[in-house]
This record gives structure tokens, C-alpha cells and sequence, in this order.
């Protein structure tokens, strides 16, 4: 971690941003309320990736530190994101409200109880009418999943779900190099190679409060998760006695 900076004891909320200035200033809200009732010290982090609205202006305005990242993707944002972080405790969520920010306490809690690693588990939620399309519902993340429970001995049932805390000193030693949706598989193979303690929780799950279509593609992004998944247990055989 020598090329790193440091992280300090507390807790980073990190939001990735692409054009959302109809719901950051409620996401960057509900963020530091999280913070209100946190003992330690905390941050909002807003990763602007290229947004062409006024989200950027709007989030510092609300008291989040902004950082911009160029290179495009959700991917390379939150790489960015865990980089610039400056505590221990990385919280992760997306800008659009379909993710309920109040819950963190709870992911973060397990953090402290011992766990490397905790996900919002949001097929075992409550799943609001119309936030999440079927074919995503029952197909694609039940099989990605499915997927990464077989080839590497992880036990996610929501491989897709956005919501995540975890330890930044492990997360840095992961060397992730996604650019796009397929670094949240990235991030749950290497936390199984590395044997990090992994744990999952059930969320809620709110239709998001955009007025556009989401930047996910299904297909292709689902392609590309399982490729990614695929290569990696590809390459851990090959390397394997």
C-alpha cells in the first residue's frame, strides 16, 4: 500500500455521479445524516464522472467533496472514489435514490463486528414496484450469482447490488482494473481469492428518481460480467498445482 495515501480511522460515503442533479442533492443528504450519527469521522464523496449538468455544483453545495474523474465508466469512477477516500471504512452508493442510504449504520456495524467486506443483498429485500426489471431480477443476477458462488466459493445472491461497505486498505490491494458495471463481479472475485470474511445483508430496493434512462445496459454489461468471471476462474486454474 506504499503508493497509496493512507486511509485514517473513519468512515467514507462515496457516490458515483453521471448527470444527477435531480436526486444528488437528497443522495448527498441522506449521506450526512448517516454521518450525524456516526462517532467517527466521515466524509460524502461525490465521483463526477463527466456529468454535463449542474450535479457537481450541486453536491458541494450540499457539503460533499467532489472529485472529478474523467475516464468514463462506473467502473473507473469508483476506483477513483476508493483512491480518493480518506478513511478506512468505504460505504458505496449510487446517486439515483434507488438505494437506501439510511441503512449503511447497519453494513457498517458488521464491518466492526469482523467482517472485510458487506453487501446490500436486494433480491432477499423488499423490492419497490418497478426498480428493478425482471429479466435483471431473475435471470441475470440470479445467474451471475450463481456463477460466482460456484466458481469461487463466495456466497452472494445479488452480485449487481450497488450498495457495499468494506475495509479500503483490502479494497486497494485488490489492484481492480474495470472501467465499467463489471467491476462490482471484479470486486467479489478478488475479495474470494483473497479470503477476505465476506458477508451480506438484506436492503431494501426504491425506484430511482431519475427522469432518463439508467446508464446500465443490460446485455452488454451482463456480458461483460460474465466474461470477467469467467477469465478469472480461467486463470485461476491455469495458475493452480
Amino acid at each position: 500500500m506504499s503508493q497509496h495515501q493512507q486511509s485514517e480511522a473513519g468512515l467514507s460515503i462515496v457516490i458515483p455521479c453521471l448527470n444527477e442533479e435531480r436526486t444528488i442533492a437528497r443522495a448527498v443528504d441522506q449521506a450526512l445524516e448517516v454521518l450525524s450519527t456516526y462517532t467517527g469521522a466521515g466524509e460524502v464523496l461525490v465521483i463526477d464522472n463527466g456529468s454535463q449538468d449542474r450535479s457537481a455544483e450541486i453536491a458541494r453545495g450540499r457539503g460533499a467533496r467532489v472529485v472529478h474523474v474523467p475516464d468514463r465508466g462506473y467502473g473507473s469512477a469508483l476506483r477513483a472514489g476508493f483512491e480518493a477516500a480518506r478513511f478506512e471504512i468505504v460505504a458505496m452508493a449510487d446517486a439515483d435514490l434507488s438505494y437506501p442510504l439510511l441503512k449503511v449504520p447497519e453494513l457498517v456495524e458488521l464491518i466492526h463486528q469482523g467482517s472485510d467486506f458487506v453487501l446490500g443483498n436486494r433480491l432477499f429485500g423488499d423490492i419497490s414496484k418497478g426498480a428493478m426489471p425482471w429479466p435483471n431480477r431473475y435471470l441475470g443476477t440470479p445467474v451471475l450469482s450463481l456463477c460466482l458462488r460456484v466458481f469461487f466459493s463466495i456466497p452472494t445472491y445479488d452480485c449487481n447490488s450497488g450498495m457495499r461497505v468494506f475495509k479500503r486498505s483490502q479494497i486497494l490491494k485488490m489492484n481492480l482494473r474495470s472501467h465499467g458495471m463489471e467491476l462490482a463481479s471484479e470486486m467479489l472475485v478478488r475479495t474470494a481469492q483473497m479470503k477476505l470474511r465476506y458477508s451480506e445483508i438484506n436492503i431494501p430496493f426504491y425506484q430511482d428518481g431519475r427522469d432518463r434512462k439508467p446508464h446500465l445496459n443490460r446485455w452488454r454489461d451482463g456480458w461483460r460480467h460474465l466474461c470477467l468471471i469467467v477469465s478469472h476462474r480461467y486463470a485461476e486454474r491455469r495458475v493452480s498445482p
